[in-house]
C-alpha cells in the first residue's frame, strides 16, 4: 500500500458542539428533559466535559439537571 504524503491541506474546522446551553448555566440554575438512563448519562458526560459539576434527579417522567459546580 502507497500513502501519498501531501502539503498544504487545511485541516476542517470541528464539528459543533452539542449542548452548548450548558456553557451559560450558572450555579442553581436547571433544566427539565424527557427521563431515559441514556439522557441522563449524556448529560453528566456534557457536564463532565466543561469540568462542571452536576446532581440530577427524576421527577415524575422528566430528569432535572442542576448545576452545582
Amino acid at each position: 500500500m502507497d500513502i501519498k504524503i501531501e502539503d498544504n491541506i487545511p485541516i476542517p474546522p470541528c464539528k459543533k458542539r452539542s449542548y452548548l446551553f450548558i456553557d451559560n448555566m450558572k450555579v442553581g440554575q436547571s433544566f427539565a428533559v424527557p427521563f431515559s438512563m441514556k439522557a441522563q448519562a449524556i448529560y453528566r458526560q456534557a457536564f463532565k466535559t466543561r469540568k462542571f459539576k452536576c446532581v440530577t434527579r427524576r421527577e415524575n417522567n422528566n430528569l432535572r439537571v442542576w448545576r452545582v459546580a
